[in-house]
């Protein structure tokens, strides 16, 4: 790795904003380059603390971490870090982007060595899909590798901020990036840089320029402000096109413009379907998984309800079958205790004849009874009347 006291000082400026993740990738890839004679300055410009994601990596002391209290916008916040920027050099890179590890040396070793002022590279453009529980590249191509040219650079931009590198001090004779545009601000400033200064392209792949599903990159956030903003451009400098093939080129850009903007209209209209449908689909997953969840709730009810029917059944079978033992014992002691009734009727039926002929006795005993007591009160009326004849006969005789 180079780093040496008489190595140039590189400022990479990297503004940020709510992309703490890709905040820290960013950095990481700032931290491995093979020339380490740099400074971090991170710009958040009034979004989520990610202080503690700078104090984490800045184990070297090389990271000025500064906030913004209110949001200002990317050219402001690119401004914010040149303004305390202490290098020789100004590098550039966006949150969501990182630079391979021998980007800073390749632009510094040419700068140094040339004289040049400004300089880019090239850089791949990536697309990311979130697969199996991480970010996936999906699609990588160069999409911008072209040479200096000063006049087509009236036309369009052709090159991303991520590669490119100067010198500070040349900022003094242009200014710094306008924040009164939304978009472009980076073509704006090499415009009027390049009034100045030749760009020099090395042709090397130095640094990525990414895009997640889902999400936007820190220069196609505003897609509406685009348009307005080439407009705005072309009409600040067409003072410099003096070539009538220049302004059908710009005219033929600025329509490509429209149906691009267009297109991405009719894309993020599609974009927003696919994610009401997502969320659609998300909410019946929710309600599938609650579903779940209650019919789970019901056979485990139903399994404790059959449960209890079992146990109700084992029971109702136990009960069953000690009524019938008991049944038997019954039925066992009936036929016992019909034996033994058997026995008693025959006995009462001796008794009863026994009785009947016991009161046949008595019956005719009292009939006997009946006649010599009726022999006996005749007995006695013949001699109660015998008595009375002999009284009246000794009263005659005594008169």
């Amino acid at each position: 790795m180079i780093n040496d006291n008489k190595s140039p000082l590189v400022s990479v400026i990297i503004p940020t904003y709510n992309r703490p993740g890709m905040l820290k990738e960013a950095i990481l890839s700032v931290l491995s380059q093979t020339y380490q004679n740099f400074e971090i300055i991170v710009v958040n410009d009034a979004g989520e603390d990610v202080k503690d994601v700078v104090n984490s990596l800045n184990s070297e002391g090389n990271i000025v971490y500064l906030q913004h209290t209110e949001n200002k916008g990317l050219p402001a916040a690119r401004n914010t870090g040149i303004k305390v920027a202490k290098g020789k050099y100004i590098a550039y890179l966006d949150d969501d982007d990182i630079y391979y590890p021998n980007h800073i040396e390749t632009l510094i070793e040419f700068l140094e060595k040339t004289g040049f002022k400004i300089a880019y590279t090239d850089s791949y453009h990536t697309t990311q899909s979130w697969l199996n529980n991480e970010y996936v590249t999906t699609s990588k191509n160069v999409k911008y590798s072209y040479d200096f040219d000063r006049k087509k650079l009236l036309i369009s931009n052709y090159f991303p901020v991520i590669n490119v590198m100067h010198r500070k001090d040349i900022l003094e004779e242009t200014g710094l990036f306008d924040e009164s545009l939304h978009a472009h601000e980076d073509w704006e400033l090499w415009i009027r840089l390049s009034q100045h200064h030749d760009f020099y392209h090395i042709k090397e792949v130095t640094a990525e320029v990414r895009t997640r599903d889902g999400s936007s990159n820190m220069t196609t956030s505003n897609p509406m402000a685009f348009l307005h903003t080439m407009k705005t451009i072309h009409k600040r400098y067409a003072h410099l096109v003096t070539d009538r093939y220049i302004i059908e080129d710009i005219i033929e850009e600025q329509k490509k413009a429209k149906n691009a903007l267009e297109l991405y209209s009719k894309i993020a209209t599609m974009e927003n379907y696919i994610k009401s449908l997502k969320e659609t689909i998300n909410e019946k997953d929710q309600q599938f998984i609650n579903l779940q969840s209650h019919v789970d709730i019901i056979i485990q009810e139903k399994d404790r309800y059959i449960e209890s029917l079992k146990e109700a059944i084992d029971k109702k079978d136990k009960y069953i079958k000690d009524f019938e033992v008991t049944l038997e014992a019954k039925k066992k002691e009936f036929l016992q205790s019909q034996g033994s009734l058997e026995t008693m009727m025959v006995e009462k039926d001796r008794y009863i004849a026994s009785l009947k002929e016991t009161i046949d006795k008595k019956d005719k005993y009292i009939k006997n009874m009946e006649g010599n007591l009726e022999f006996i009160i005749n007995e006695k009326d013949k001699y109660i009347e015998s008595l009375l004849n002999t009284i009246d006969k000794k009263n005659e005789g005594n008169l």
